[in-house]
């Protein structure tokens, strides 16, 4: 049986939502990046996971990107500043975990290196907690439908030709019977504990949701179809693994040239399809052609 990770689920909860753990004193840290058109970074300091929810190996192996990380409505302007040598540009980075922060980018050409900058991204501690709390579902601490969409913008629109990425569909089954049978306290307890073993269960790259009452979603940034069916299924079984809750589950990879909402679209029919054949299915809609139906 999967065993709860409490304390890691604690640890997303207070990152990804200040207004229940204030930010650290120390919210800086100093980089140097590439100039090319997404800002590839060469080096960053660790408190950068501090500020965005990713750590810095992961973007020095080249997972993220300091662009991935500024909200979708400031990426053009950022962009532009970044092109023109700007010396600060202000912006909201999008945290992995869920909600904003406002940071101010300081930077410099290299001297020795007229393809790179160097420069310090620097946190604002008074941080706009409506914005903050407008991204965060407040039951479980997890990113909402808002976070989610832009997360998939972002992926789909930085490779339209081959997007490498995946979107994953829970639906915890009979949840208003487990309500009427236990409580609604237990409910939202059970969430709770679907949420922390879902977030214990992805990459860094990956982002888990909330988007309903009972629904969550997961966006898988993978380059295959194999991969995401692996994590798929390495994830429902973790939830099921919890010993008394199941979910109905429908994956969906990105076409070329897919919107949002065609691949959210997808998944939440294979979604649908494994829900009408039982608790604990699993459907999957193929990188090609129709549904395929639920996967046994």
């Amino acid at each position: 049986m999967t065993t709860l990770h409490a304390a890691r689920h604690l640890r997303l909860v207070e990152t990804a939502h200040p207004a229940m753990h204030p930010p650290a004193a120390d919210t800086s840290t100093s980089y140097r990046a590439r100039r090319d058109a997404m800002h590839s970074v060469a080096f960053v300091g660790s408190q950068i996971e501090a500020i965005c929810g990713v750590r810095a190996r992961d973007f020095v192996r080249g997972r993220f990107a300091l662009l991935d990380v500024v909200h979708p409505d400031d990426r053009e302007r950022v962009q532009a500043g970044w092109a023109n040598d700007l010396t600060r540009v202000d912006y909201r980075m999008v945290h992995h975990g869920g909600g904003v922060r406002r940071v101010a980018d300081i930077r410099t050409p290299c001297e020795d290196d007229p393809t790179a900058v160097v420069g310090r991204i620097e946190g604002d501690p008074d941080l706009d907690l409506a914005g903050l709390e407008a991204e965060v579902d407040p039951l479980t601490g997890l990113a909402n439908r808002g976070v989610l969409r832009a997360r998939l913008r972002s992926y789909l629109a930085w490779n339209r030709e081959r997007p490498d990425v995946a979107l994953l569909s829970l639906d915890i089954d009979a949840l208003g019977a487990f309500n009427a049978a236990r409580g609604r306290d237990a409910g939202d307890r059970l969430l709770r504990e679907v949420a922390a073993v879902l977030s214990d269960g992805v990459r860094p790259a990956d982002l888990v949701a909330r988007c309903d009452r009972a629904d969550f979603a997961v966006v898988l940034a993978t380059g295959s179809a194999a991969d995401a069916i692996r994590l798929t299924r390495r994830l429902v079984e973790r939830v099921h693994g919890l010993g008394h809750v199941t979910v109905s589950a429908g994956l969906a990879t990105a076409h070329p040239e897919d919107h949002e909402d065609d691949l959210a679209s997808r998944a939440a029919r294979a979604c649908q399809a494994a829900r009408r054949c039982g608790p604990g299915g699993l459907g999957i809609a193929p990188f090609q052609g129709g549904f395929q139906g639920p996967a046994a």
